[in-house]
């Protein structure tokens, strides 16, 4: 049989029926619906008498083929977790609302592998995830795809100097350098400040903060004693009356 000179198929007698051997049917559906195609069977040369003319229809739906479309993201220390996306959909891009979901992922410390059947699970672990979406309607049909979860916990380098005081009521000068972090200073009596450096009066422990732009700290101090002053040395003069 054919279609417009293109042979789609043979028809080959089997007993008191006609079968039809390897039909050329679209088996790829990129849309978003079921495709459908249809055989049709009739009694040919056509009889004269009607009551003999027999025909049958059988449809074929292929339904919509499936992807799978998912994104990570990144852990740091200021963001403990996060909200991995999945989507399925279908060859021209719309969503198969129907679709089934499933994740499996990198076990977290002293549990068990990760797995969840939501489209967008919550996780905390850094690694690979794999979804695979499924049609109920068609369960043989399956699409998989991996993603990742990458961990920025790395603390910025901080350094820290101080210039000591030169006298008693001088200021000492304290200094931090940390590349691409904010600075926070914190010392005696409710001392607060930002920046690189200080200049400070108050005796005492300072603390600074550096925070990176991953919410990671390092810290470290920076202890400003008293100036000590040489012990005063006593010079005996004498004191004499002149006329």
């Amino acid at each position: 049989y054919g279609s417009g000179g293109v042979v789609l198929g043979t028809v080959s007698p089997m007993g008191n029926r006609a079968v039809l051997a390897q039909p050329r049917l679209n088996t790829v559906n990129a849309s978003g619906s079921p495709l459908k195609q249809y055989i049709y069977a009739l009694i040919y040369p056509t009889p004269a008498s009607a009551e003999c003319r027999q025909s049958a229809e059988q449809v074929v739906s292929v339904l919509p083929s499936l992807k799978a479309v998912a994104t990570g993201g990144t852990l740091t220390c200021s963001v403990k977790s996060l909200t991995l996306t999945g989507q399925a959909q279908y060859g021209d891009g719309s969503p198969a609302s129907s679709a089934v979901y499933s994740w499996k992922g990198p076990a977290s410390p002293g549990g068990a592998s990760f797995s969840s059947v939501v489209a967008n699970p919550t996780v905390s672990v850094a690694g690979s995830y794999t979804l695979t979406v499924s049609d109920p309607a068609c369960p043989s049909t399956m699409a998989t795809i991996t993603t990742s979860v990458m961990a920025d916990t790395i603390a910025p380098i901080l350094q820290t100097s101080m210039v000591a005081k030169s006298c008693v009521t001088c200021a000492a000068t304290i200094s931090a350098q940390s590349v691409g972090a904010t600075l926070t200073w914190t010392g005696p009596d409710g001392f607060l400040a930002t920046g690189f450096s200080q200049n400070v009066t108050t005796n005492g422990l300072y603390t600074v903060t550096a925070t990176g732009s991953n919410g990671c700290t390092s810290r470290s101090t920076v202890n400003i004693t008293p100036f000590n002053c040489p012990p005063a040395v006593c010079v005996p003069f004498v004191i004499r009356r002149t006329r």
